[in-house]
């Protein structure tokens, strides 16, 4: 590759893809802002549970099959036939979907209200998870149709006019609402962006390709194991988080529970950037590449990973203390003095990722779900142990245990899979 065509990629691919995920993490950060400044280190952790449900909305929109419409849509956008078969396919799964999910909120809205739900109403709690869900699910099928078409600009201009879309909502909501508006605030977050990104595909007419009239047809259980494979990774951890959440709240209390989702909240925001990455562009490319290709592509990734993140870790724990204070509050302590382990614990994960993603591209399902139980069973053990043995705030210390060892089980499994194929 050329000086010319690497600069032709950076531009037309790395760019709106980083820069698109920037704007959607600055408005998260203003969420959280929000929250810490308005409610404090109690109402974060409060709301802990609410913005764990709304990441597993977010993770089952259109199903749990974004990474799918990417990797499907790539793959057949030079035929019309084979698009028009997914899609028609794609539309009947969603409604089946949107049935289920339907059920679900009715459970949650009745049986676990007082876990995720403080001073709403059944009626609201209902409406606003029917609709948050649904918007959340046109926006992951537009924003997957747009990443399979490699139109990443187009990408960018619906990511980046949706994050400000939310900050507004947020601003709004949370200064006239307190509490009640910040509840409203997480559940409509990833929901709101998808009107501009309606705007979009209407003006560029990039919905066009929608169609569902295909004459054959695509295999419904193909689907389903992406499905699979995404409920195993948003259900596996965020229980986990749960269980640990919950049992340091029962040894230590809330502020304990405030400042470790305040540390969870920070790793997500910069680690969600390489992921959107990995989601955006990685699934297209090694789903069109040949298995001999896979390792050495792979292993120039993981390089890439690297490359990135190390420099920023670096500025990340040098700035903590200022960056901490921007996103949060200076109640925010233990989180400062813990960064460290959470910075080192993710560059572990984010390599972990980055091979799990490469075996998503390949549809290897069962491979993903072991991978996903295996690290929820390592991160209970591990944060659990540190937590009784060594005091309760030795579980940021567990942070980059459980990384490594789940980083370098993925890459030992990884390479028993390259070499079955």
């Amino acid at each position: 590759m050329n000086s010319l065509q690497k600069r032709s990629k950076v531009f037309n691919v790395v760019a709106p893809i980083l820069l698109g995920h920037f704007f959607r993490l600055l408005a998260g950060l203003f969420l959280i802002k929000s929250i810490a400044e308005s409610l404090g280190v109690q109402g974060v952790g409060q709301l802990a549970n609410l913005m764990m449900l709304t990441t597993l909305m977010l993770s089952f929109a259109a199903g749990g099959v974004s990474n799918a419409i990417a990797k499907y849509v790539a793959e057949y956008c030079d035929s019309s036939t084979l698009l028009a078969s997914f899609f028609s396919t794609l539309f009947n799964y969603f409604i089946y979907f949107l049935l289920v999910a339907t059920v679900f909120f009715l459970i949650l809205s009745f049986l676990f209200k007082e876990i995720f739900f403080y001073s709403l109403s059944t009626t609201e709690i209902i409406i606003s998870l029917l609709s948050s869900y649904f918007f959340t699910s046109i926006y992951a099928i537009g924003i997957g149709l747009l990443n399979g078409l490699k139109r990443y600009w187009l990408a960018c201009i619906s990511v980046v006019s949706g994050a400000l879309t939310a900050i507004l909502m947020t601003n709004e909501l949370i200064s006239n609402g307190g509490y009640r508006g910040a509840q409203f605030s997480v559940l409509f977050f990833s929901a709101v962006p998808v009107f501009p990104l309606v705007v979009v595909l209407i003006i560029t007419k990039a919905w066009s390709i929608l169609s569902t009239r295909g004459e054959s047809k695509f295999e419904i259980s193909r689907l389903v194991s992406f499905a699979l494979m995404q409920c195993a990774s948003v259900i596996a951890m965020p229980l986990a988080d749960f269980i640990v959440r919950s049992y340091l709240l029962s040894i230590s209390g809330i502020d304990l529970v405030g400042n470790w989702n305040g540390a969870l909240r920070i790793s997500a925001a910069y680690t969600s950037l390489f992921i959107a990455f990995f989601s955006a562009y990685f699934i297209p490319k090694f789903s069109s590449l040949e298995i001999s290709l896979i390792k050495a592509h792979t292993w120039k990734m993981l390089q890439y990973i690297s490359l990135l993140y190390i420099p920023m870790a670096s500025l990340v724990y040098i700035f903590s203390e200022l960056l901490i204070d921007l996103i949060l509050s200076k109640d925010f302590e233990l989180v400062a003095h813990n960064i460290g382990y959470v910075l080192l614990a993710d560059y572990f994960k984010l390599m972990a990722y980055g091979i799990c993603f490469v075996l998503i591209s390949k549809a290897k399902s069962k491979v993903i779900i072991c991978l996903e139980v295996l690290q929820m069973a390592i991160y209970i053990a591990v944060a659990l142990s540190f937590s009784s043995y060594f005091g309760s705030e030795a579980v940021f210390l567990s942070l980059p245990i459980i990384s490594f060892i789940y980083f370098f089980t993925t890459l030992a499994i990884f390479k028993m899979v390259i070499r079955s194929i």
